[in-house]
């Protein structure tokens, strides 16, 4: 497959045989302008194969797969919402074959949920709800970075029950950075959204939801016990 660039995110909509982007364009629309199925044929639609996921499911009692699979050039990419990650060849239309199953290793403790992926390059990533951002070569499957961007002490933040942050949201990306944001409102943490370098996961800025001290907004936050730093406004899913 050709390398997802700004170009090809950006042209989504002319390029319907590819889905690259989790909601499919910029602007969010999940609509596929491909017409083979139609209002004629639908009722004809029947299952072709299925994939088993149930790696998801070891030493678990649930996993919560929201995600999307992308598809570029006939190969789909997918995970298991555990941290282990899929390719699959299903140019045939009607059968598939494993290309390279990677396994990332989220902690048995961890929440399973899952909403999807993000590719630039020739690179697909990922946010793990431990707060990991991963980068995968999506040619040999081979693990290129895995950086811990949550769950550490922020000179922006209030850092308030780190430990807590996490990702459920795909990624998105956008000009040569990958934005995360952390998703655990209701644990107790401040929001934010992120962009990490898409070559080395190296944070290039962030940007908190619920206003600091000295921060435009923040005076609305009135009250005796620093509601700021519990405030949520986390960002669970992908935006647009």
């Amino acid at each position: 497959a050709a390398d997802v660039t700004k170009e090809r995110l950006e042209n989504a909509d002319q390029d319907p045989a590819n889905w690259i982007t989790v909601f499919q364009n910029y602007s969010s629309h999940r609509y596929s302008r491909l017409n083979q199925i139609n209002r004629d044929n639908v009722k004809n639609m029947k299952v072709a194969f299925t994939v088993p996921l149930t790696t998801g499911l070891a030493g678990r009692t649930d996993i919560q797969l929201e995600n999307i699979p992308l598809v570029d050039d006939g190969f789909m990419y997918f995970d298991d919402a555990a941290g282990t990650f899929y390719k699959l060849d299903v140019r045939a239309g009607n059968k598939f074959t494993w290309v390279w199953r990677t396994d990332t290793t989220l902690a048995k403790e961890e929440q399973a949920r899952t909403r999807g992926n993000a590719m630039w390059g020739n690179m697909l990533y990922h946010g793990l709800t431990d707060g990991r951002v991963v980068a995968l070569d999506r040619t040999t499957g081979e693990v290129k970075w895995d950086v811990q961007t949550a769950r550490k002490p922020h000179p922006k933040g209030p850092n308030t029950n780190i430990e807590r942050e996490g990702f459920t949201q795909a990624p998105l990306a956008v000009e040569g950075k990958i934005l995360v944001a952390n998703a655990k409102g209701d644990s107790g943490t401040n929001g934010w959204l992120a962009a990490v370098d898409a070559a080395t996961g190296k944070e290039i800025w962030r940007t908190y939801t619920v206003p600091g001290p000295g921060e435009k907004g923040h005076e609305t936050w009135a009250d005796n016990h620093n509601a700021w730093k519990t405030g949520g406004a986390s960002l669970w899913t992908t935006g647009s």
